[in-house]
């Protein structure tokens, strides 16, 4: 398996941000249509939860799908390594949290307080295992700064989930013990 160094030597990486996760890195496009996003798992978050966080994004993403089909996008992740991930980079349209933050100024896309209703319902009835619940809770729910809103096609895209350390612990216990406590 490949590790960061590698993909950065081959790419030529642009260090752009010291995330929480780990350093984003973007490869160097000018036109932005094949831009990837790579974060090098040298923050708060183990390497060792790359998995985890790729299962996550696959099952937190699965749930919006059958949901919302379209209306909602989780993105994938294209590659993982030992000590990174690779997904598309996208330019930010509007976020959830700056939709929180300013909605006084900005109208509130009509669709989103629908959507965040039917969350909540089907939250409440669906038998889904409990950190999947808390990611989405957190990802489109809470205000956040990865999920974001494209006034065009009124439709949403979670870039990146909302989920720390504790997540992927409670997900990694979950797939190893499979048991009817970890589903609400």
């Amino acid at each position: 398996m490949k590790d960061f160094n590698k993909i950065n030597k081959e790419n030529n990486l642009q260090r752009i941000l010291n995330g929480f996760k780990g350093a984003l890195y973007i490869t160097k496009d000018t036109s932005h249509q094949n831009t990837l996003l790579i974060r090098h798992f040298d923050g708060n978050i183990s390497k060792d939860f790359i998995p985890e966080m790729v299962e996550l994004t696959k099952e937190v993403g699965k749930w919006f799908k059958k949901y919302f089909e379209d209306q909602i996008q989780v993105v994938q992740f294209i590659e993982y390594g030992d000590d990174y991930t690779i997904r598309k980079y996208f330019l930010y349209q509007t976020s959830l949290a700056y939709i929180a933050n300013f909605h006084n100024k900005m109208k509130t896309p009509k669709s989103l307080k629908n959507i965040r209703n039917r969350i909540q319902e089907l939250l409440k009835v669906e038998k889904t295992q409990k950190v999947v619940k808390n990611i989405i809770t957190k990802s489109f729910l809470q205000p956040a700064t990865k999920s974001v809103y494209d006034m065009e096609t009124d439709a949403y895209r979670i870039v990146e989930i909302s989920v720390n350390e504790n997540d992927l612990k409670e997900w990694r216990l979950a797939k190893n013990s499979i048991s009817e406590k970890n589903i609400e």
